[in-house]
């Protein structure tokens, strides 16, 4: 068995896809065509594509919550890959689609939102939407291992909105309450099951 330890639970998100049945199968591609956008055209919320991130842009990569969180799920990642009887905390915890490697996909701290973006790889730049997310994250209280104390910016949940579900935008609206913003709908944030053209 690949967890060796027998108290070993993997996450078991809900499994509402919410995707149109017409997707086909993805096709293993040999294009060695380099599809990455250059770190300056990387679309920045709420500027033009072409302007370069500014200082405010580059704090929000430097923020000490936001960095000793990744720091963390890195640590705890790291020690999963050498020892896999290593008990990974809650939100970690490879989910029944995911499997356990070495993939920037196991940073994402959101469980649904990472059986999202394997279901959907090849549909959208992983790139990009790691970039993009590693700016749109705030981590909140003390737990910083638990996504229910991460909320993304609406920004980020309208441009993936066909990688987001009910649960993860039920975290993100808890955290809207407490500032007595709105909560947002799926149909608020974009069309789910249409994915962006590559």
């Amino acid at each position: 068995s690949h967890y060796a330890s027998p108290d070993f639970q993997p996450y078991v998100p809900q499994m509402n896809m919410n995707v149109e049945q017409r997707l086909g199968a993805m096709s293993y591609s040999t294009n060695k065509t380099n599809t990455t956008v250059p770190f300056l055209h990387r679309a920045l919320p709420q500027k033009l594509s072409t302007e370069e991130p500014d200082d405010h842009d580059m704090a929000e990569f430097r923020e000490p919550r936001k960095v000793e969180a990744m720091k963390l799920i890195r640590y705890h990642l790291d020690n999963f890959m050498r020892n896999s009887a290593y008990i990974l905390p809650a939100s970690l915890r490879p989910t029944l689609v995911q499997s356990p490697s070495q993939s920037v996909i196991d940073r994402i701290i959101y469980p649904e939102l990472r059986d999202r973006i394997i279901l959907l790889r090849g549909q959208f730049s992983l790139a990009d939407c790691f970039f993009d997310y590693s700016k749109a994250i705030k981590v909140y209280e003390d737990d910083v291992l638990s996504h229910h104390n991460w909320e993304l910016a609406e920004w980020w949940l309208r441009k993936y909105s066909h990688l987001v579900d009910k649960p993860t935008l039920n975290v993100c609206n808890r955290w809207r309450r407490e500032r007595g913003e709105p909560d947002l709908l799926l149909s608020d944030i974009g069309t789910q099951g249409i994915l962006p053209r590559p």
